[in-house]
């Protein structure tokens, strides 16, 4: 809606731009919609910090359970801790493996999942560096 009466406002304020010699109004109401978005950065910062902790708990779950598999071996499915890592990794795990194609071993999944959520993180960093560097004092 914000959005809406601020392409409204800017057709108003730039009518003797109508003539199809004079284009620059769509541009100007772009430029002032772009304006509100800068007005509002820290709740795309806000956003994007959320997202981007949320990626970080569930790589830190499956390096988790990764590194305990190892010390615990053949009984890690009775240890308290795996069932913990192995909830909080849960979601990632499932829906990698809904996403993946079937002839990718369950074995592998773990890795798969690792491998984007890592990619996810990294375009979420450079979301929040671009945010930061944009609207500074968000950031302080």
């Amino acid at each position: 809606m914000l959005i809406v009466d601020a392409i409204f406002v800017n057709v108003q304020k730039y009518e003797h731009f109508r003539h199809p010699s004079h284009v620059k109004w769509p541009f100007v109401a772009i430029y002032n919609i772009a304006s509100i978005r800068l007005q509002n950065k820290w709740i795309m910062l806000l956003a994007v910090l959320v997202l981007k902790s949320l990626l970080e708990l569930s790589l830190m779950a499956i390096a988790g359970r990764f590194v305990l598999g190892l010390m615990a071996g053949a009984q890690r499915r009775g240890n308290l801790f795996w069932q913990v890592l192995d909830i909080a990794a849960r979601p990632a795990l499932g829906l990698t493996r809904r996403v993946s194609p079937s002839f990718v071993l369950d074995r592998h999944i773990p890795l798969a999942a690792a491998s984007w959520l890592l990619v996810a993180w990294v375009l979420m960093l450079a979301l929040k560096i671009e945010l930061c560097a944009t609207a500074a004092t968000a950031c302080r």
